[in-house]
């Protein structure tokens, strides 16, 4: 969602003055440019949610030599700051915030930095993602130092995953589950918890163990579970129970590459994979290939494939060449510009797919590479 606020140097003064006396769920931003030698002629706030979703921005055009801006917030939020200078410069701020005021000191380098230490809620959201950070680097350093030589390269690579995977794991357990259980009654258990139920990336346990993330989310303090991602979050786990395995898919109607209109329900009676990518999504691509042969394979038996891409209308030419280039023009291409499957789906991440009978339940869910294959192999053709 987009905004325009437009501040004169009176206005801005105006609310400066408001920000003094008010108090409650706003949020106050204010900068003095006194000490800087370039005009200041706009600021864009952008602003993400406590689950990293729910994006705003915010552009304010500015006159004098002061810069403010008000909100309300309803939790706490991850602001990014992008300051333009009359010379063509810019520059970018970003931090987390709560319901406070914020005044931002900036000199000759025009860069802004808060004037006031961090604390309560936001240190604390700040300082858990600092140590995932540096639990990523860790296991940076571990990867570096693994020897290609004298050994087979899928023996090292299989090393490779096996550290990401510990390290992930670790990182969950160690650091995300325990701040949720330490947390309950702050929006830092919360944003936790959003991170471990979006975890790990191949099989996000909101979509794998719903029920044991509904449990967590039903520990935090009533309070945090009025916040607005804890909302989002209960919707998301509805949408997973939906989506698990022996349900019902969900049928959406979307347009091919010539504009014409297919749905699920149009291929019932067959075994369908339902299949998420983009052209510019290098692991999607790499699964071509194992769609391509299961297709050839099971067609005349029955099977069939849909896939949607989350491309952009802007890469549409993209899209297209990719599935000329990949030779996916065998099965039914659809896309998804006004992100209708992606919200139904509740998808996040690519590559991602279902595979749903003959009477349109899901019987499997992100059959990558060999597995795929293997699955298909063991049904009653």
């Amino acid at each position: 969602m987009k905004r325009l606020c437009i501040f004169t140097f009176l206005a801005c003064l105006v609310q400066v003055c408001a920000a003094q006396r008010q108090s409650g769920n706003n949020l106050f931003l204010r900068a003095n440019l006194s000490n800087t030698s370039q005009s200041l002629t706009k600021v864009t706030v952008g602003r993400m949610s406590l689950g990293r979703v729910t994006k705003i921005t915010d552009t304010c055009l500015v006159t004098g030599n002061n810069f403010s801006y008000q909100a309300h917030l309803s939790e706490p939020e991850y602001l990014i700051l992008n300051f333009y200078w009359q010379n063509g410069k810019s520059t970018r701020t970003a931090f987390w915030a709560e319901a406070l005021t914020y005044n931002f000191n900036i000199g000759e380098n025009l860069r802004a930095t808060v004037a006031e230490p961090e604390h309560g809620v936001a240190r604390q959201l700040k300082k858990l993602e600092e140590s995932i950070v540096l639990s990523k680097k860790k296991l940076d350093s571990l990867i570096k130092n693994v020897s290609y030589e004298n050994q087979k390269i899928e023996d090292v690579e299989k090393r490779i995953a096996f550290l990401r995977d510990s390290s992930e794991l670790a990182d969950d357990n160690n650091i995300y589950y325990q701040t949720i259980l330490n947390s309950l009654n702050s929006p830092l258990g919360l944003y936790a918890l959003i991170k471990y139920a979006d975890r790990p990336y191949e099989n996000q346990r909101l979509k794998a163990e719903p029920e044991r993330i509904e449990k967590l989310l039903k520990q935090l303090s009533p309070e945090i579970r009025q916040l607005p991602s804890a909302k989002l979050l209960q919707n998301k786990l509805a949408t997973s129970k939906k989506m698990s395995i022996g349900q019902l898919m969900p049928a959406v109607s979307l347009p091919d590459t010539a504009g014409k209109i297919h749905s699920i329900n149009d291929f019932k009676g067959k075994y369908i994979l339902v299949d998420f990518w983009a052209s510019w999504c290098i692991p999607c691509r790499e699964e071509s290939p194992y769609l391509l042969s299961a297709f050839k394979k099971y067609k005349a038996s029955g099977f069939q494939i849909i896939s949607i891409t989350i491309d952009e209308p802007s890469l549409k030419k993209a899209w297209e060449n990719a599935i000329q280039k990949d030779q996916m023009y065998q099965w039914t291409q659809l896309s998804d510009f006004e992100r209708l499957a992606q919200n139904t789906f509740d998808i996040k991440f690519i590559p991602a797919n279902y595979l749903i009978d003959r009477k349109g339940r899901i019987i499997a869910r992100d059959l990558r590479g060999e597995k795929l294959m293997q699955f298909l192999e063991g049904l009653a053709w």
